[in-house]
């Protein structure tokens, strides 16, 4: 590649031998067809799902009722404090 007074390359000279050369595609640019009309309905993950999002929620508020009664429950369990002053 030659270059010109400035030290850059000479960019008409380049592009021609890059015009000369064949290009050879690489896997990445290589795509199978695929026909429109076959082309598969895109997967839902499944937590998106709303059945199942409305089952978590289901299973989260039932945990937590029940956390906060057993927390309700120990403290009604706990014994009394009871202060005797004398003077």
């Amino acid at each position: 590649m030659t270059t010109d007074r400035d030290g850059e390359p000479d960019l008409a000279r380049w592009l021609e031998e890059m015009g000369r050369r064949k290009f050879k595609p690489g896997p990445a640019d290589v795509l199978p067809e695929q026909d429109p009309l076959t082309t598969p309905a895109p997967a839902h993950r499944p937590a998106t799902r709303p059945g199942l999002l409305f089952l978590l929620a289901v299973v989260a508020l039932t945990y937590l009722l029940y956390y906060l009664a057993d927390v309700q429950l120990q403290i009604i369990s706990m014994p009394g404090i009871v202060v005797f002053i004398s003077g």
